[in-house]
């Protein structure tokens, strides 16, 4: 709970800050507009030399004032209501998403999970052309989350090479794999059932579902997921060959 009063008072100061910076661009804007209009009061106050007519140049000139700040009082709230964009919340999350990936170009499939509100989600994404799957989700035991994920799975060439090697050789192939994971900071967890590593586990990204989240952050974190795939992939593959051929080589 503390969490999403947390993010709702950033959302909150983010409006007012963006608000205020408006006020003052338009402020600053008008300065000079300002001081001309007090310089002309004056003067005519002065060049008349009279009493009533420097009360007559100044309420003429707070007139001026009071109407140019309706003005941008109306100008203020059509801005705030038209051109400010809609924040992305977590009831609001899934039909950005799906909304962003589709303009991307992914091919989208819904997936229901069992035994959560509508409020959670998972998507099947494919990329066009790639044929590479990655999930994102929203899930309960995360809720301010997005998790963009993919699973790396031996293919058949790999499990070929796996069955020749020995269990000492697949537990090196492991430390090697969890070294190269940690120097590329690849968050990973092995798949249920998996007996080593190099038998397959999920690469994972995290996005906090906030306001500032945008097309362009999803899209970069997608990006990061497809890398962390394709240097897991190229780790094994190249590891796999590496121990069989030093398996067969003569010492």
């Amino acid at each position: 709970m503390r969490g999403r009063w947390g993010r709702a008072r950033v959302c909150y100061n983010a409006r007012t800050m963006q608000a205020i910076h408006w006020l003052a661009d338009s402020l600053a804007g008008n300065l000079i507009g300002i001081a001309l209009g007090l310089v002309v009061a004056a003067m005519l106050g002065y060049l008349k030399e009279r009493a009533s007519s420097i009360r007559w140049a100044l309420s003429g000139f707070l007139l001026v004032i009071g109407i140019w700040a309706g003005f941008h009082c109306i100008s203020y709230f059509s801005y705030a209501s038209e051109k400010v964009k809609p924040l992305v919340t977590e009831g609001t999350v899934q039909d950005k998403v799906e909304d962003w990936l589709l303009t991307f170009g992914a091919d989208l499939q819904r997936v229901p999970l069992s035994n959560t509100s509508d409020a959670f989600f998972s998507l099947k994404v494919t990329a066009r052309g790639a044929g590479r799957t990655t999930w994102v989700q929203r899930l309960p035991d995360k809720p301010h989350y997005l998790l963009i994920n993919g699973a790396i799975t031996l293919g058949p060439e790999e499990q070929l090479l796996r069955r020749k090697l020995s269990k000492q050789q697949l537990q090196e192939l492991d430390l090697e794999l969890q070294a190269e994971m940690a120097r590329a900071k690849i968050a990973h967890q092995p798949l249920e059932g998996a007996d080593y590593l190099v038998d397959g586990f999920i690469v994972e990204r995290r996005i906090p579902i906030t306001g500032d989240l945008s097309e362009d952050v999803l899209m970069q974190r997608f990006e990061e997921v497809n890398y962390d795939i394709l240097v897991a992939n190229s780790t094994i593959v190249l590891g796999l060959r590496r121990k069989v051929h030093e398996a067969q080589s003569p010492n």
